[in-house]
């Protein structure tokens, strides 16, 4: 009993190690594509994936608890996301605003998820903060621990080329 015990004990240890290590969870989504993702304290999701696989097509959405848009909006539109990453200045970049979510997407010449991951590789802490048109600020925080690892399951599995390499 006693090795039994210990046997758990040290299975539990090796998983909160292994949780260490990484903020992401990984799950199948949509034709069983790889998606990862963490949630925030508050609720909020920061997911990386693709709805299809080839080239260009992994995005990163944040999924909020508010909306982001008026309702009835038809298509989405086009906002401030200030990023900061472990505590450093703030990146002003332009996402895509639809429903609940905003999308980072690298698309011609905007390249605002190559960024943000680029920003998050080797980091743990990223702050997000979201400009709705005619709406309140909103804003949230996400640890991101293990990013490039995350990004290369996510990329491959959508067969795509991660930024990070």
């Amino acid at each position: 009993m006693r090795y039994l015990l210990l046997g758990v004990a040290c299975a539990g240890l090796a998983s909160a190690a292994l949780a260490q290590e990484s903020d992401w969870a990984f799950f199948q989504g949509d034709g069983g594509l790889m998606q990862a993702g963490v949630q925030s304290a508050d609720g909020w999701q920061f997911i990386l994936k693709c709805d299809k696989p080839g080239k260009g097509s992994v995005y990163a959405v944040v999924v909020t608890t508010k909306p982001l848009v008026v309702t009835g909006s038809k298509s989405y539109a086009t906002r401030p996301a200030v990023v900061s990453v472990d505590n450093g200045p703030p990146d002003r970049q332009v996402w895509r605003f639809v429903d609940q979510f905003a999308m980072a997407v690298d698309y011609q010449h905007d390249r605002y998820l190559t960024r943000v991951l680029q920003m998050l590789d080797g980091k743990s802490r990223l702050d997000i903060q979201l400009e709705p048109d005619r709406m309140t600020t909103v804003k949230s925080t996400f640890g991101v621990k293990g990013t490039r690892e995350a990004a290369a399951k996510v990329f491959q599995s959508c067969q795509d080329t991660s930024p990070l390499g």
